[in-house]
């Protein structure tokens, strides 16, 4: 007999047993107060891998007596559209459809599926990794409410392999998790359920032999920290936005912790080094010596690679972080091209013309300035 994987058999049939998504579920929450009035508004969940997107729609369905039919974005024709809308048209029941990878819709299927979402013959469920504001088109997004799904924290975690525990237990299996390797599971797992059933499934069922699970095994089933990362999605821009926010504030200690992070995602080094420059000029005017850190710590980059380039990079964002903060350059390049685009047009005088000798003042404005001068 075919035996279903730890994470299919785990699958909440209510939405009372999806672990860590409290903010949809909880009473008072949308996904709470769609069923139990019995209205279901099309909607939008995304978050990362395993955060129980599926898992929210299809316990969201089989609790209020749904059909419930899923579909993947990249695979589903205008044919099996038009079949699912037909189907659903004529049942008496609601009828769900999931679409995985939503961000992925094409205009031809959007324009076969919207007009049964409006008239309500479906209800809508969308699923995506990328920040729908962002990466989902606006067609979709007036129609959707957005939602969601948060990596499981360290609690959601813990409450999920007491799970595990007890479904062993109903099966007639004693499991026992050292308390050292049920935490580098969790960390390792950095909020992924799955990713946390699949590394303790693998310890019970192929590593142990009585059940018990030790730190040995864990560092056998995952051996490193899970880490999502997408090079083209939002982790790209948001780990950037928090280096440089980290710099800005002068916290040299979180700046450290996210270029850790962003190299330890596999990020390509030299797009971190673009986001470094920019930083040092922009941020760090009054430093020549963070500047000339940064260029140098690029250039090592270039000629060294992974893993030696982690110290010089180090180094320049401990310079960067120390920094006074100061962008006296960046506003008064800013502020002059400003003025060049949109006030009067000052003429190359005669005396500044090429040829000439001698100098003349033809700008009568101050661009160059103290940061505090732009403070409010």
């Amino acid at each position: 007999m075919k035996k279903l994987p730890l994470a299919a058999a785990l699958r909440p049939k209510t939405i009372d047993e999806v672990i860590g998504q409290d903010h949809l579920t909880d009473k008072g929450m949308p996904l709470r107060q769609m069923l139990e009035k019995g209205l279901f508004k099309s909607a939008i969940i995304w978050g990362p891998p395993g955060t129980g997107k599926t898992s929210l729609v299809t316990a969201l369905a089989s609790q209020s007596g749904s059909s419930y039919i899923k579909l993947n974005a990249t695979e589903a024709t205008i044919k099996d559209l038009r079949k699912v809308i037909s189907e659903a048209a004529a049942r008496d029941s609601h009828t769900f459809v999931f679409v995985d990878e939503i961000h992925r819709w094409n205009k031809s299927q959007q324009d076969t599926m919207l007009p049964s979402v409006e008239d309500g013959t479906i209800t809508l469920f969308g699923a995506t990794t990328e920040n729908p504001r962002f990466a989902v088109n606006s067609t979709i997004l007036s129609r959707c409410i957005i939602m969601e799904a948060k990596p499981l924290n360290a609690k959601s975690a813990s409450q999920l392999m007491l799970k595990v525990k007890d479904y062993y237990k109903e099966h007639g299996k004693i499991v026992k998790i050292q308390q050292d390797a049920a935490k580098t599971i969790i960390n390792r797992s950095s909020g992924d359920a799955r990713k946390l059933i699949t590394a303790l499934e693998t310890c019970i069922e192929i590593l142990s032999d009585d059940g018990n699970v030790t730190l040995d095994m864990v560092n056998i089933a995952i051996p490193d920290k899970h880490l999502v990362f997408d090079a083209t999605g939002n982790d790209h821009y948001d780990l950037a936005h928090c280096y440089q926010e980290a710099i800005q504030n002068s916290d040299g200690d979180s700046a450290i912790y996210w270029l850790a992070k962003w190299l330890s995602s596999g990020e390509d080094p030299a797009y971190i080094c673009r986001r470094m420059l920019i930083t040092a000029f922009e941020d760090c005017a009054a430093n020549p010596h963070a500047v000339t850190t940064t260029m140098a710590a690029c250039y090592t980059v270039e000629k060294t690679g992974m893993p030696e380039c982690m110290i010089p990079m180090a180094l320049a964002t401990c310079v960067m972080a120390q920094s006074e903060r100061s962008k006296y350059a960046y506003f008064a390049i800013k502020e002059a091209m400003s003025d060049v685009a949109n006030n009067a047009t000052v003429h190359v005088p005669p005396a500044l013309r090429a040829g000439t000798r001698g100098y003349v003042k033809a700008i009568n404005k101050v661009y160059i300035k103290n940061y505090d001068d732009y403070a409010e």
